[in-house]
């Protein structure tokens, strides 16, 4: 019997949840904890809302440097009731309207550089295909990494003989030739 062996027998009294309870509760946040409580996440939170409720008209969300300037995007206008919940957040933000995409097709758009590039190239690079709104509306980068010179400029001769699906564009990011950088 699983009992027997103890398998989920094992209960926590409240006595055990409230002691960790307290301990999280005492111990201080750091700056970048802090920054994500009171900044990122109530917006986060929205941007989560927007893509959950409006996934035909929700295209993107990020935040910029150092978690700072919250852009949110939209395939044509925001939808309604977004506005006031940003607002109620009390945090600056931007919208982008009438980009003319979802998220489900930039992500289509992406996973297609990401196996034309891979037909193309690999397995002589290796590289980071992702969407960067950050950069401008319905980019999508290719970074490479590792290789010689001579790989690096025939991955590049590669890029620019890419097929981007309308109306996205791909952008050549800085190689790094001794390392792999995950980007996210």
């Amino acid at each position: 019997m699983i009992g027997e062996a103890g398998l989920g027998t094992e209960k926590v009294g409240p006595s055990d949840a409230d002691a960790e309870r307290d301990a999280l509760e005492e111990a201080p946040l750091t700056d970048e904890e802090a920054v994500w409580m009171t900044q990122q996440q109530p917006l986060g939170e929205v941007a989560y809302l927007a893509e959950t409720s409006y996934p035909d008209d929700f295209a993107y969300a990020f935040f910029g440097a150092q978690g700072s300037a919250f852009t949110i995007g939209f395939k044509s206008d925001v939808p309604p009731g977004i506005v006031a919940e940003l607002s109620k957040t009390g945090l600056s933000y931007s919208i982008d309207e009438h980009v003319g995409f979802t998220q489900s097709d930039y992500e289509d758009a992406t996973s297609s550089i990401i196996h034309e590039f891979d037909e193309l190239a690999a397995p002589a690079v290796q590289f980071v295909v992702r969407p960067t709104p950050e950069m401008s509306v319905g980019s999508i980068t290719v970074t490479v990494h590792g290789g010689s010179e001579g790989t690096i400029a025939e991955a590049k001769r590669i890029f620019d003989s890419l097929t981007t699906p309308r109306p996205f564009e791909t952008i050549w990011g800085v190689p790094s030739p001794d390392r792999i950088t995950l980007l996210s």
